[in-house]
């Protein structure tokens, strides 16, 4: 035993308690923390860690509490989007994997899932979120587990193993009176309802959010229910609706990143309407958005736009930029995602929802 360890047990027999009672509480104060801290960023309370306690838990010897850390922070860099610190943290924690204990593994498991969802391969995905709720089955049910598995599955176009889950979710957050949560899987419902056909459900589940998010002024969630009603009336051909509601959605969205697949619907819309002035304007304007931030859309607004100026027949030069560039650019994303991309501009689908 070490020194710092004789001084512990010295002062243990004075106060009559265990040593191994004191470390273990000590660890189980660290894992307080840190389970209130991984609360926060699963539900997208906080986007930067600044807490005393945490900075002191980096600093601690126990590899177990290390590796805790690392996951949080993993899960930190996967919802800020930063790929390059995901990348890295993804890669120190394969080293630390053999101090995982069963709730950090779970923890783990989604962050991994959440990574191949935004990251890498839906189907990769899936399994990862699969496994998590594998091991949190042998001790309680976990909401969050169910609602990712609605949105993988939703993605690989499962759409019956999609309700399953995110019903699943919902009772529990119902039970939680957890609105925000509420809210994500009644609109992944309403997606998935919409995908089958049942509109007329779909419809009842976006105006039903929408309500609520206008009582609550939550602009941004308002902007994608948006989206989705305009979606939903572009397929029934309501054109008037579906030109209203995407317009809408457009004014409420502030990312760029967001506002990229209502930019493409709107101008689809018009196109169909024949009002290929208001069209083209909308493609214009999408493309200088896109051409930073979204290269996938930039190429699918440009395609549109080619299209309106060119009634339809295209020149070698855009036949020659389809095959050698936009072609191969498409095709390097579709082996992990092909389902994904089919749908992409229609369902408004958040990430999150993590």
């Amino acid at each position: 035993m070490n020194a710092t360890n004789d001084i512990l047990k010295l002062l243990c027999k004075r106060l009559k308690i265990e040593l191994e009672d004191l470390l273990t509480n000590d660890f189980e104060n660290h894992m307080r923390t840190l389970r209130e801290l991984y609360h926060s960023v699963k539900e997208r309370e906080i986007e930067f860690i600044e807490d005393e306690n945490f900075e002191s838990l980096k600093k601690t010897n126990d590899p177990y509490i290390i590796t805790a850390v690392e996951v949080i922070l993993f899960e930190l860099a996967i919802i800020k989007k930063d790929f390059a610190q995901a990348s890295k943290q993804k890669k120190e924690l394969k080293e630390l994997e053999r101090f995982l204990f069963e709730e950090t593994r779970i923890w783990y498991y989604k962050s991994l899932g959440l990574y191949e969802y935004h990251f890498g391969d839906i189907f990769e995905s899936n399994k990862l979120f699969l496994k998590a709720r594998e091991l949190t089955n042998r001790s309680n049910n976990d909401a969050h587990i169910e609602y990712l598995l609605g949105l993988s599955f939703t993605r690989l176009h499962q759409v019956s193993k999609s309700i399953y889950h995110t019903e699943i979710a919902l009772k529990m957050y119902n039970d939680d009176i957890n609105i925000k949560r509420i809210i994500d899987c009644k609109l992944l419902l309403g997606i998935n309802y919409n995908k089958l056909g049942q509109h007329q459900m779909a419809e009842e589940y976006y105006l039903n959010i929408a309500n609520t998010l206008s009582k609550i002024g939550d602009r941004r969630m308002l902007g994608k229910i948006y989206h989705n009603l305009g979606y939903l009336y572009s397929q029934i051909e309501n054109h008037q609706k579906a030109i209203m509601f995407l317009t809408k959605a457009l004014d409420l969205k502030l990312a760029v990143e967001e506002k990229l697949s209502t930019f493409y619907l709107l101008a689809y819309e018009y196109k169909n309407q024949g009002q290929v002035s208001k069209a083209l304007d909308l493609c214009k304007e999408g493309m200088k958005l896109a051409e930073n931030e979204n290269l996938n859309y930039y190429y699918k607004l440009y395609i549109l736009l080619t299209g309106l100026k060119s009634n339809g027949f295209f020149d070698k030069t855009f036949v020659n930029k389809m095959e050698k560039v936009i072609i191969p650019y498409l095709a390097a994303g579709i082996a992990s995602s092909v389902l994904y991309y089919s749908t992409r501009v229609g369902n408004d689908q958040w990430n999150s929802q993590w």
